[in-house]
């Protein structure tokens, strides 16, 4: 399900638009083995890719990518129970509940992947057995908050690399989401040369750190100068010394010896 605009409920007045990909409303079906992206409700809508109101699907097996909406850019529920069984959301916009959006709703999520924000309203969300942007306490127990390390999302490949997260740690030993592995071991680490932190080993870019100016990747001073100030100016033109002293005329850096009316240092001046 891919690609589709959402249309307005009736009695809304055009303004509510509720599930994009798919609408379910007083109804309780099984979806299977479904993908359901690049959907958008547009400026007011709710569930880009799947709007509940009043329904308590099963969904097994289903992939909610890069869907679009006000509220719930992945799933907006409202007054429903839903089944979510190896789900796998993620790459979903919205201004509230990237993921999912649920309004007096008691969804149940059992070894999925909701690798986008989720936002309740009321209700009672139980997860168990899943990976949770941002590290949710919900109820439940074998939740995880780690990057599944998804082979490659940017080009539709939510499949996990050997190294994932999700592999295995499914309730009974299975793997959380809908894919099996379909890459090698993923390691995230910075691959600038030039950063402090570059991990010859990494194979996915992660955040570098840099050095500040004038210090190295230790905190050295890399540009002391002669007053001991890490990227100084030294000495001011015709000092003498860090404190701003000048030479007197004896050649004394901060003496107080000066020349009198017959330019003798220190002399006596004519009376």
């Amino acid at each position: 399900v891919t690609g589709s605009k959402a249309s307005s409920v009736p009695g809304s007045g055009g303004y509510d638009l509720f599930g994009a990909g798919i609408y379910i409303e007083d109804a309780s079906p099984t979806l299977i083995k479904l993908t359901i992206k690049n959907n958008d409700t547009g400026l007011y809508g709710y569930g880009g890719g799947i709007g509940l109101i009043s329904a308590d699907p099963t969904l097994k097996y289903v992939t909610i990518v890069d869907n679009e909406s006000l509220n719930g850019g992945g799933i907006y529920m409202q007054y429903s129970s839903p089944s979510l069984i190896n789900i796998t959301i993620s790459n979903n916009r919205a201004e509230l509940g990237k993921g999912i959006h649920t309004y007096l709703s008691y969804p149940q999520i059992k070894n999925s992947i909701i690798w986008d924000w989720i936002y309740d309203t009321g209700g009672d969300v139980q997860i168990s057995y899943s990976d949770i942007a941002g590290g949710w306490s919900w109820n439940g127990q074998g939740n995880i908050n780690a990057d599944p390390l998804f082979c490659n999302p940017e080009n539709g490949d939510f499949t996990l690399a050997s190294n994932s997260p999700c592999v295995g740690t499914g309730q009974d030993g299975a793997n959380m989401g809908v894919f099996d592995v379909g890459c090698t071991e993923i390691i995230v680490g910075c691959t600038d040369e030039t950063a402090c932190n570059y991990d010859v080993t990494a194979t996915d870019s992660g955040d570098c750190s840099y050095t500040e100016e004038n210090y190295d990747c230790d905190g050295n001073c890399t540009a002391l100068d002669e007053c001991g100030v890490c990227g100084g100016d030294g000495l001011a033109p015709g000092t003498c010394d860090c404190d701003g002293n000048y030479f007197d005329c004896n050649g004394e850096c901060g003496g107080d010896g000066v020349l009198d009316e017959c330019n003798q240092c220190d002399g006596n001046m004519f009376i």
